[in-house]
């Protein structure tokens, strides 16, 4: 009988299918491996989820980048330079209102800033008053007290600029806010008319201003006479008044300075602290020449 025999080209075949089979075998040995890394997870599933994974980072890639894009250039006022109009001054308002209601800054006259002038009641008495005057009476209790709003120049300041007299009512409204009833007028002539507001403007943005000033403790009641010099006063101003600083207040004495006499604030047009002028600041220097000065007290 013939012996049937497997020449080489055969052989080659079958390994070849050996070889396919283990293979095959392996890799699906690979994914059920894999499968049973993470229970109940199939291949496809994993696959999905890495595929959603990577399209729900690209999405939030994206829209971080819209974000971006739509977010105000807030970083680039942290690098603008200060504006030198303040002269260093904090404008900050610590919560005051010092808008101007609603009047026309363009429309004011043609001058740089504003003095706000608060008078030492109990000196004026003591060296100019009329006892019988309201503000001079026992009793009264006053002590800074609204002297006016003078528009300024760097030099000098301008005065009496028309002849436009205060209606009865005005005189009415606002007359209260000075300690006494007659300088109403006086200060709208010499003053108020040289701002280019009317009337009313005026006297509101004078009771606004003159009210956003918090004054200290150590001059809201003073029974007993006290010794200070400028430098303490104004670091009590700018204590109180955290939108002060020493550049926008000036004081000055009476009496070859010896006392008290009154102190300015300086103001821009649009109601916020600013250095006064270097003709303020000598004539203050002029004013306080000693050491110290005597604080009256309330009468």
């Amino acid at each position: 009988m013939k012996k049937n025999s497997i020449n080489p080209l055969q052989i080659v075949v079958i390994l070849i299918i050996l070889i396919v089979v283990a293979m095959n075998q392996n890799l699906s040995s690979l994914f059920l491996n894999d499968g049973e890394n993470q229970p109940g997870v199939s291949v496809t599933s994993t696959l999905t989820a890495a595929a959603g994974a990577q399209q729900s980072t690209s999405s939030a890639s994206k829209n971080d980048a819209e974000k971006t894009d739509k977010t105000p250039e807030s970083g680039m006022n942290d690098t603008l330079p200060a504006d030198p109009s303040t002269n260093g001054v904090d404008t900050s308002t610590n919560g005051v209102d010092t808008s101007t209601n609603g009047v026309d800054i363009s429309a004011l006259a043609d001058f740089d800033y504003f003095v706000l002038a608060l008078s030492w009641s109990p000196d004026y008495c003591a060296t100019s008053g009329d006892p019988q005057e309201a503000q001079c009476q026992i009793g009264k209790k006053l002590g800074f007290v609204l002297h006016g709003l003078w528009p300024e120049y760097e030099k000098g300041y301008p005065s009496d600029c028309n002849n436009d007299k205060l209606t009865a009512n005005v005189k009415k409204e606002f007359a209260v806010l000075y300690p006494s009833t007659d300088l109403i007028s006086h200060e709208w002539q010499k003053h108020g008319t040289c701002s280019g507001l009317e009337p009313a403007d005026y006297f509101n943005l004078s009771k606004k201003l003159y009210q956003s000033v918090n004054i200290p403790a150590d001059y809201r009641n003073v029974k007993t006479a006290f010794r200070t010099d400028t430098a303490n006063l104004k670091t009590q101003f700018v204590e109180t008044n955290v939108n002060f600083s020493e550049n926008s207040l000036a004081v000055f004495c009476s009496s070859s300075g010896r006392f008290l006499k009154e102190i300015y604030v300086c103001f821009s047009k649009d109601g916020l602290p600013r250095a006064c002028s270097q003709d303020i600041y000598k004539n203050a220097g002029k004013s306080c020449q000693k050491n110290d000065f005597l604080v009256r007290n309330f009468r």
